[in-house]
């Protein structure tokens, strides 16, 4: 028997031993090393660590790749299975621990949440026995924002009114009008036809709806199809050389302040990219081919992980918008995270956990986010830096890892 696999039995001796009480394991020189659980043989790699009386941290951080490991100079102590270190090292002396963190039975103070998820307390008194969903959408499209869009669509309406003999579709719309033209639009996406043509919705010869016909005639609905606007026109110009979206910011910006405003989230946040669907003309239409609709607006959105209630949400209009905002210190800092601190501004302090996926992600990020007060679950891509060096792919001898 080769003196290699006598230290192998001698290990796994020893962890037998020692499995009922692991506070009793006697610890390697390496006070990052310690024997965690059993590892058959198969496990085994050649050339991971120092002998016992070399294991040095500094040597570890010194190859870029498990490839460039020693082998040949190792001791037969070298043979040391990767799951007996409590902590693994990757680049720039960054740590990873290998085990998860204590379960107790108390909540840590980091992770305690002061304000309850649901309405806050100005909007509570809304919810009675009489309450209509009626109620709870007005929470949000306000009724100045409803005015808003009467006003900016009347002006295009009473422009265009000249160039019409027939008058009645082109009359001045209301609040109520207003109310049924957005209800309509409600209506056809509850029956999946939001993509069909609007004419197809008025027939008559029995696959048209009838509902529609009641609401409104379809001459008025292309008129404020065509002629709905959420800004004033006389000053967009002026706007749009700052805002490349400065014909519907306006209206959005008054929308999330409103979601901000009437309900508070959970303990948990998602954040992420949605793609509306959008093939008109627009300076910031983005192409996502993985995406079920190709072409649209990119929305960077912030919601509740377990309600998907949408938080925070600002609209993608190029590779500036992300910054945008944000004090001087982070501008230098990486696209994916100035996004994800554009969106958590309005939970900083509050102890939350954020839940993003691989292109947010990074290490960068986890330590912004805890020097403000919050906690970060996300996937990581390994070539975000700070990567593990034995979690990439390397062939030591005849067995890989």
């Amino acid at each position: 028997m080769s003196e290699r696999d006598q230290n192998i039995i001698r290990w796994l001796e020893e962890c037998e031993l020692d499995s009922e009480d692991e506070r009793d394991v006697p610890e390697l020189p390496n006070e990052d090393c310690s024997d965690v659980e059993d590892v058959p043989l198969d496990h085994v790699i050649d050339g991971e660590c120092q002998s016992d009386s070399e294991i040095d941290v500094e040597e570890l951080n010194e190859y870029d790749d498990t490839n460039d490991l020693p082998v040949d100079d190792a001791s037969s102590d070298d043979d040391v299975p990767l799951s007996r270190y409590r902590n693994y090292f990757g680049k720039n002396r960054f740590r990873w621990s290998s085990q998860p963190p204590v379960s107790r039975s108390r909540t840590l103070q980091h992770n305690i949440v002061q304000q309850p998820p649901g309405l806050k307390r100005n909007f509570r008194d809304v919810l009675n026995s009489n309450t209509t969903s009626s109620d709870l959408w007005h929470l949000f499209f306000t009724d100045d924002m409803l005015e808003e869009i009467v006003k900016h669509t009347n002006e295009k309406i009473r422009r265009i009114r000249p160039n019409y003999q027939n008058q009645t579709c082109v009359q001045d719309l209301d609040v109520i009008e207003l109310k049924a033209f957005i209800g309509m639009l409600y209506y056809t996406s509850i029956f999946k036809e939001n993509h069909t043509h609007y004419t197809c919705w008025y027939s008559t010869d029995g696959t048209g709806r009838e509902i529609y016909r009641c609401i409104m005639s379809k001459n008025r609905f292309k008129t404020l199809l065509n002629c709905l606007r959420f800004d004033d026109t006389s000053t967009r110009d002026e706007r749009r050389s700052t805002d490349k979206a400065a014909p519907i910011s306006q209206l959005f910006e008054m929308l999330i302040q409103n979601c901000k405003e009437v309900c508070s989230i959970g303990s948990y946040a998602c954040i992420d990219e949605m793609l509306v669907a959008f093939r008109g003309r627009c300076s910031f239409k983005m192409y996502m081919p993985k995406k079920p609709n190709k072409y649209g607006l990119k929305i960077m959105c912030m919601t509740d992980a377990k309600n998907g209630y949408l938080v925070d949400a600002y609209i993608y209009l190029g590779k500036d918008s992300d910054s945008q905002g944000l004090p001087i210190e982070y501008q230098r800092v990486n696209k994916p995270t100035q996004a994800v601190l554009r969106l958590v501004a309005s939970i900083e302090g509050t102890h939350r956990n954020v839940t993003t996926d691989n292109w947010f992600t990074s290490v960068e990020l986890m330590n912004i986010l805890k020097q403000k007060q919050l906690t970060l679950v996300g996937t990581l891509k390994k070539i975000k830096g700070k990567y593990l060096l034995n979690f990439c792919l390397a062939v030591i001898g005849t067995l890989a890892l």
